[in-house]
């Protein structure tokens, strides 16, 4: 894939960013050169960065910056969508805006759901093939929990 350059919607002239993700500073009165910029990893996998504008340092997510460049204007209620459910791949075909259900089915859909990870319901009952139930939206029950809410409701008057 050949690396394509943009300007970093609200920093133009300033900053682009790429198909691929990455973020260069443009050469300026102190610095003669372009630069790639590093960026920093949060625990749950996302790449941001802190750019600056007029002295005042703003941090902002890659993902967001190749989205606003590439697919255009994020339109109100949307969010960006990892399509492959991998929150560090920030190339342009990798990037959707969708709704927070879309977003969320995504996250079932890649096993990235911070619920799938658990290997037990809240009473400890074991998440295993006999006691899940999963729901066609990819969300799992205790089947142990479900029977135990069912006979306290059968016996209240």
């Amino acid at each position: 894939m050949i690396e394509q350059w943009r300007p970093v919607v609200g920093f133009e002239g300033r900053y682009e960013v790429s198909n691929l993700g990455r973020v260069a500073s443009l050469p300026n009165r102190q610095r003669p050169t372009r630069i790639i910029m590093r960026q920093s990893r949060t625990p749950d996998g996302y790449y941001r960065l802190n750019l600056c504008a007029d002295g005042t340092r703003v941090r902002r997510s890659v993902h967001l910056l190749v989205a606003a460049a590439f697919i255009g204007p994020r339109p109100e209620g949307l969010m960006t969508r990892h399509m492959d459910g991998d929150p560090g791949n920030n190339r342009a075909g990798n990037l959707a805006w969708g709704t927070a259900e879309e977003n969320a089915q995504d996250m079932l859909r890649h096993g990235r759901g911070r619920n799938q990870r658990k290997t037990e319901c809240k009473r400890g009952h074991k998440f295993d093939q006999s006691n899940t139930y999963v729901w066609t939206n990819g969300s799992r029950r205790c089947r142990r929990c479900d029977a135990l809410a069912h006979r306290k409701t059968e016996r209240t008057p």
